[in-house]
Parts: structure tokens; sequence; C-alpha cells
């Protein structure tokens, strides 16, 4: 499936690709194996890959027609808002770069989309995690790793039990760009992407889990480093007072789009040395 047109209000929309990838690299040496897992993992559909960051791809990668770099050195969620202002599909997601997608996975996420076909809803791109992982759809208790209320640092009163989680999501662009995208005030793409779902299923989205796994990252949240520093000394402490007032999906359900402007700094210091500017380790 290549070209898409749509006819909307005040005039066409016309999609290139079916999908837009956005990824908030620093890993320069593995974006060429996940760009070749991505042909793998798309079967008919078409698609683009969109990397921000601070280090410049190989020839090979800029070459390609489907394929885009932004220099930035700010914090993937700034980032990744970046760099859906660029994006040409009719639907987008994001990603990390320390893994890769799995065969056939994303083609069954983006039919489960199209089957559905409601503008408001999101396809969570299940991944795995770690050497042995074990991220389960449903427990013995009715919630799996994918519902909010499975998580200890979400249960929340202001948070409804039922909702679920969509770490990486799948949505269309229009809908991405409408809510706000993500409040760029978290630093990664981690609180940012739930307080997006819980807008979304407040506005009366559905989020749904596809047959299978998209990705499997090598990284675990055991290893350590700036992502889970970042985690619990800035990110989780935001999200936690935000969503310590009961009725804040009420006042919250919409973003301003333009908030990486403001919310965030050009340089994430918790990452770069200055003035080298050199990438310190994940």
């Amino acid at each position: 499936m290549g070209l898409k047109i749509f006819i909307k209000r005040g005039g066409m929309i016309m999609y290139k690709y079916n999908v837009s990838i956005i990824i908030p690299g620093t890993r320069h040496e593995q974006w060429v194996n996940l760009y070749d897992s991505l042909k793998k993992a798309i079967g008919k559909y078409s698609f683009e890959l969109i990397i921000v960051g601070p280090l410049k791809p190989d020839n090979e990668l800029l070459e390609k027609d489907n394929f885009q770099y932004i220099p930035d050195y700010g914090h993937p969620a700034r980032c990744t808002q970046i760099g859906s202002l660029a994006c040409s599909g009719e639907l987008m997601t994001w990603g990390s770069d320390d893994g890769t997608f799995l065969e056939d996975g994303l083609e069954l996420a983006i039919d489960l989309w199209y089957q559905n076909n409601n503008p408001k809803d999101q396809v969570i791109l299940k991944y795995l995690e770690g050497p042995h992982p074990y991220m389960p759809d449903m427990t013995d208790t009715g919630l799996g790793y994918w519902h909010a209320w499975f998580h200890d640092d979400l249960k929340l009163a202001s948070i409804p039990k039922h909702y679920m989680v969509a770490p990486i999501g799948l949505m269309t662009l229009e809908y991405f760009r409408f809510m706000g995208g993500f409040d760029c005030e978290f630093e990664n793409i981690n609180m940012c992407c739930n307080d997006l779902a819980f807008r979304i299923q407040y506005d009366g989205g559905q989020l749904h889990l596809p047959p299978k796994h998209v990705t499997w990252h090598t990284w675990s949240s055991g290893d350590g480093g700036i992502v889970v520093e970042s985690f619990h000394e800035h990110d989780n402490p935001l999200f936690k007072k935000i969503y310590s007032d009961d009725k804040i999906l009420e006042n919250r359900r919409y973003l301003d789009y333009n908030n990486w402007i403001y919310n965030t700094e050009p340089i994430w210091l918790r990452r770069f040395d200055i003035p080298n500017m050199r990438v310190k380790p994940t």
C-alpha cells in the first residue's frame, strides 16, 4: 500500500506513507539493522523512518527516500515531538534504537488499526525487553502488563482501573497532533506515553492489543543508566505530581502541540557533556 489520499474539511490531505516511525536515537551503530528489520516487520504497508538526535546517520540511510534525519540535542520526548512535525504517514508511532522490529509484527498491528478504523483509537505496540522477557497480556487478576493498574506507580485514584497503557502506540498523525502529542516536560519516552494514553481514553478512544509483539529490546530497566535515572529523578515524580489531582483528566485532555518549544531545553544536560557535547552512556 503506497500513497493514500483523503478528503478532509478545507481540502485534500495526502499521506505519502501508511506509517511514520520516529526514533529519538543515539545508538548510531544500530540504525541500519533497525531499518532492515522494519522492512520485514511492515509487510504490505509503506513506511518512513525518522531519526532525531545528535549523531548523523551513515550515507546508506541518508540516501533512502523513506528516511529522514533531524539533528537535535534535546531529550527523547522533545525529539519525538519534533519528529512528528516531519511525518508524512497517515499513522505514526515511535520507538527506541536499542532493539529490532520482529517479522510481521508491525504489519499485524497496522491491520488491527485499519480493521477498527476509529480515528481516536490507539494500537499498543507490544514489545519484549531483556534476554528473558515476560510481559503478560493478561494474568489471573484480570490485568496484564498493558493495563495501568498492573503497575504500582500507576495505581492512582485519578487513573481509572480499566485504563490501558501504550509505552509504544500506533495512532493517526492527525489525532496525535490534535491531542497535543506528548507533554515534553517529561524527559523520556515513558510517562509521557502513559499520559497520552490516558488522555486518549478519557477522550473516548480505545486501546487495542495486537496478536504479536512488535519489537524486542536488548536493554532492560535493570541495566540502570540515564533512562532509569531520569525516570526516578524527574519523570515519575512529575507524573505523580500531575496525577495527584483526582480530576486531572477533566482539565488535561488536550495539550498545546507546540509545548516542546517552551517545556524543554535545546540541550539535555543529563545526556550531553558540555562543551564537547559527547553522548554519555545510556
